[in-house]
Parts: C-alpha cells; structure tokens; sequence
C-alpha cells in the first residue's frame, strides 16, 4: 500500500503556489520547457464528505477562489505531487451554491477530483485515501 504526506502547513504552501506560478511565468517564455514539466491535471474522483477531508488533514488551501475553493497537496514516497479539490462545488462559482465555509462544514457527500501527472498517481493515491476514511470509521 503507498503512503501519502500531506504537504506543507499553510504558510509554506502559499509560498510553494507563488513560486511555482512564479516559475510558470517563467517557462510560458519558452514553450519548449512546458512540454517537458509535468503538471497536475484531473486524473480521477473520489466521493467524501468535505467535514471528512478537514477532519483529517485540516482546512484545505484555498486556491484559485473561483473553480476551486479548496485544494490539498500530498506526495507520495516517489515525490511525485497529487492534489485532492473540489471543483466548481461552491458560490465562488455559483451564487446559487452553498459557501465555501458552508461547504467545507458539510458532511453531505461530495465528489472531489484528484489531480496528478499521471493515473497511476492518481489511483494509488484514491486506495490510500479510501483507507484513510475507511479506517476513521472504525
């Protein structure tokens, strides 16, 4: 079974977000250094209460506060980065949805996506995190 780190504490994960778009910048000026880095990207889903997720691993990292009003860095054993976030699931979106506050205070079930750079990643990381809630219960 792989093994998954929640990444950073809050502080060190916005400075990890500036300096990567910091670096994106970068890169957007040579197209060819694009091709060669791996981004995340939706790779699977998973269903979970969203008070569920910050019972585990605390408030998530508010991201683009838009789409996304919550996002979650881990790194497997390899180091390679997965990311677990809602998607279009609040009023950031849509004012017809719940807050993001109320969301995130939810136990109604949700579907979160799970970004990696590749599905492997992704899959792995979906049977650690199942376990994870799987084994809360108990």
């Amino acid at each position: 079974m792989s093994n998954f780190t929640k990444k950073l504490n809050d502080d060190e994960t916005k400075e990890y977000i500036k300096k990567r778009f910091h670096d994106y910048k970068e890169e957007t000026k040579e197209f060819i250094q694009i091709k060669c880095r791996k981004w995340n990207s939706k790779q699977e889903s998973i269903k979970a209460a969203p008070i569920e997720l910050v019972n585990l691993f605390g408030k998530p990292f508010y991201c683009d506060k838009y789409k996304v009003s919550g996002e979650y860095y881990f790194y497997d054993q390899d180091g390679n980065e997965v990311t677990l976030y809602d998607w279009k699931c609040t009023s950031l979106y849509d004012l017809g949805y719940q807050s993001p506050e109320s969301f995130w205070a939810s136990e109604e079930i949700q579907t979160f996506s799970i970004g990696a750079s590749e599905k492997p990643q992704a899959l792995k990381f979906k049977d650690w995190l199942i376990e994870k809630l799987h084994t809360k219960e108990n």
